[in-house]
């Protein structure tokens, strides 16, 4: 069986202004991203199965456990709220968990899951009186975030350097190319 691999860009913006930058991947296993701010470099790779966050920053490398009732959502990682839509997809209502920002940063917070339009799912965390918004599609990939308080806004973004994402077609289709006539 063949692995459906996401990946994509992740524009950060405050108040209209680029802020950061989000190159990301989801294996399914592993969710990797690399995160670019004001020049500076991280890489964060979220183990699903070993629930484990590794960090790379400034050449070096760090490990923190997830706990059973956490998620790992680092600053400006946006592609980690897709782990937090699926692993807490039963939260109709605000359920309680702790945040990992990185090694001993631990916030509590709730958050709330909700199926939104074409089998897409909205995340609303909730730490303090601050809320973030995120919107997963059907496929897992985050199409939209905002933290109202901070005015800041993500949206998928664009880079001759990202790869364009590719899924393989199911089992019994064969793709052949075809012309479509538009009428001007």
């Amino acid at each position: 069986m063949l692995a459906l691999v996401l990946s994509g860009i992740l524009v950060t913006t405050q108040n209209g202004t680029e802020l950061a930058r989000e190159s990301w991947r989801d294996d399914g296993a592993v969710v990797t991203s690399d995160v670019s701010v004001m020049g500076q470099k991280a890489s964060f790779a979220i183990d699903r199965k070993r629930h484990n966050l590794h960090i790379e920053q400034g050449g070096q490398q760090i490990d923190v456990p997830i706990p059973s009732d956490g998620a790992a959502l680092p600053n400006l990682d946006w592609a980690a709220y897709a782990v937090v839509a699926e692993q807490f997809k039963g939260a109709s209502t605000p359920t309680s968990l702790r945040v990992v920002l990185g090694p001993n940063r631990v916030l509590a917070a709730t958050v709330t899951v909700k199926p939104g339009a074409g089998g897409a799912r909205e995340v609303t965390l909730a730490v303090g009186a601050r809320e973030i918004h995120v919107t997963v599609d059907k496929s897992g990939a985050v199409v939209h975030g905002a933290s109202p308080t901070d005015a800041i806004e993500v949206k998928p973004g664009t880079s001759a350097a990202a790869p364009p994402v590719r899924r393989a077609p199911p089992a019994g289709v064969v793709e052949e190319p075809f012309e479509l006539e538009n009428h001007g």
